[in-house]
């Protein structure tokens, strides 16, 4: 993150015939100071990077490797710093991977100094952004710039503006190698995005008082990138519920193959649990374990829908048995004198075909309706709620 500062100073003016560089060291630099978000900051140098202390801040005997430092004939002096920061951001996972979250970097300014933020018609807002740097599962949705002066009995925010990024963040992600001549990557490299401004309660202070400061907060709105998990683990979760229904269409007496499609399907689940994203322990469900107990809740009904079956119908054959498989039975006229002869009765012909068709279950007819319309109300359900919220 680049800091760019700029004061004039009377003592300076007519040093120089035009913008010089300057030894950071000779001049005077505002105090600054990281707010408590920063957990660290890594100053940039040509020659690598070097840990510095958050809190520390950048004073007037700083390192000039540090700063870039400029100055103008009319005393006006043009300061920049860089960082690498470390920033620890609360985040909510209940709505978890569908989140987004926000991160917040504050930079404080002491001994007098004040915060000044301008939109003048070249630049529409005083933050821009390197979109082509943004690499991560998040996408950077928004963003708001807020200059305030805090230490006093009510706080001044003087100056709000928010910034809308999301029609290009995609876009310009995919161009992080880009040629900056070109025009269409200086403008994601150095990306400011719709702002609007927000009405203040004050206006900026001309001074402050030695118990007062000026604060400058940066607040990124993220939003986590869903194609991921959609791909590694909804998909695969719903093809197991899925599968788990075709022991449905197997016939009761074919024990092996819906044992068989029970159990893996129970498996995959489970494997599939051990395979998910490790995330920081928390007190609440997350959307993600919703998703996943439902769909181990389907493939463990249809499971157990198939011993249901199975003792339905074995305790149904034995009260009925069907009047059409049994053999009939084969009566022999009694001979009326002795000598007489006994008719010959033809064999029993084949079976018929109702006694060789194997009738489906009743519960089975019924859990190929009700299984899948009952996945298909909690998946939109599901994702209705997930992604309005």
């Amino acid at each position: 993150m680049t800091f760019k500062v700029a004061w004039k100073d009377a003592r300076l003016e007519g040093l120089s015939q035009t913008w010089v560089p300057v030894p950071s060291h000779l001049l005077w630099l505002p105090p600054f100071k990281f707010g408590k978000t920063v957990i660290s900051a890594k100053e940039a140098r040509s020659s690598g990077n070097t840990e510095a202390d958050s809190n520390a801040g950048t004073t007037s005997d700083g390192d000039t490797s540090t700063v870039s430092t400029w100055l103008s004939p009319d005393g006006q002096v043009s300061h920049s710093m860089t960082f690498d920061l470390r920033v620890q951001c609360p985040v909510d996972l209940r709505l978890f991977p569908a989140d987004t979250q926000e991160c917040v970097v504050e930079l404080q300014a002491y001994e007098g100094t004040v915060f000044e933020l301008s939109v003048t018609a070249e630049s529409a807002s005083p933050l821009s952004t390197d979109l082509t740097s943004v690499q991560s599962q998040y996408v950077l949705t928004g963003t708001l710039i807020k200059a305030s002066m805090q230490g006093q009995d009510v706080p001044c925010d003087y100056f709000i503006q928010t910034c809308s990024t999301i029609d290009d963040a995609e876009p310009c992600a995919a161009m992080r190698y880009c040629n900056i001549r070109d025009s269409q990557c200086k403008e994601c490299t150095e990306y400011i995005g719709d702002c609007q401004p927000v009405p203040t309660n004050c206006s900026v202070p001309s001074v402050s008082s030695p118990r007062s400061y000026s604060s400058l907060e940066v607040r990124l709105h993220l939003r986590r990138r869903l194609s991921y998990y959609i791909f590694r683990f909804y998909i695969p979760t719903t093809i197991g519920v899925v599968v788990s229904w075709m022991a449905f269409w197997i016939h009761h007496s074919d024990l092996s193959p819906r044992v068989f499609m029970g159990t893996v399907t129970s498996l995959v689940m489970i494997k599939q649990r051990a395979s998910m994203t490790q995330m920081p322990y928390v007190s609440y469900a997350r959307a993600m374990d919703v998703w996943y107990l439902g769909c181990l809740v389907f493939v463990v009904l249809a499971t157990l829908e198939f011993p249901a079956v199975h003792v339905m119908e074995r305790n149904k054959e034995k009260k009925n048995k069907a009047k059409d498989c049994q053999e009939p039975v084969m009566k022999i006229p009694r001979a009326r004198q002795i000598g007489a002869e006994v008719p010959v009765l033809p064999p029993p012909g084949p079976a018929t075909p109702a006694c060789t068709f194997k009738k489906p279950a009743v519960l089975d007819s019924v859990a190929q309706i009700l299984f899948p319309t009952a996945f298909g109300i909690f998946f939109v359900t599901y994702w209705t709620v997930l992604l309005v919220n």
